[in-house]
């Protein structure tokens, strides 16, 4: 794995760290115009219950500073929930980068040999993000049948792994 600076951890997701999500939205949500949830929003405390789904959170002294999920399908699995606390963003700091390696490492225990993932229009800096982790973009209708879609998804991605 790349180097976390030494006070991060990456852990499963626990409801405990619901509340520090919750923060971290909050102040990623004013950093774009458009609005990114429908309401209302699955909490990741519901979501993680569900058969399939996989969610971690990274740490700092014990506070979320990002998080991530990967919906394990029959032989492919969707990345979902990758958010990162804006100061811990980049690739120096390796919170990213290190969230998507725990989430392709669990779907490739899994079975899986492509990871797929929607992201908004607006998202810029992590469409380019993706593709620097060799995701290249395909076309809506080249998602494959049982794709859990979110409606406000218009830029899809697909690697294998």
């Amino acid at each position: 794995m790349d180097m976390l600076l030494p006070d991060v951890t990456i852990q499963p997701f626990d409801p405990k760290y619901q509340r520090g999500i919750d923060l971290m939205l909050g102040t990623i949500v004013p950093e774009y115009p458009e609005p990114f949830f429908h309401l209302p929003v699955r909490k990741i405390e519901e979501l993680h219950k569900l058969p399939g789904r996989h969610y971690w959170v990274a740490l700092s002294d014990g506070e979320v500073i990002g998080s991530i999920g990967v919906v394990v399908m029959k032989d492919y699995a969707v990345l979902k929930s990758l958010f990162v606390f804006k100061i811990w963003r980049g690739e120096e700091k390796g919170v990213a980068n290190n969230l998507m390696k725990v989430a392709t490492e669990k779907a490739k225990e899994e079975g899986c040999k492509t990871m797929y993932l929607g992201t908004m229009e607006q998202f810029k800096p992590a469409q380019r993000f993706y593709e620097k982790q060799g995701y290249e973009r395909v076309d809506e209708k080249d998602l494959p049948s049982g794709f859990p879609h979110n409606d406000l998804d218009k830029v899809f991605f697909k690697k294998s792994i």
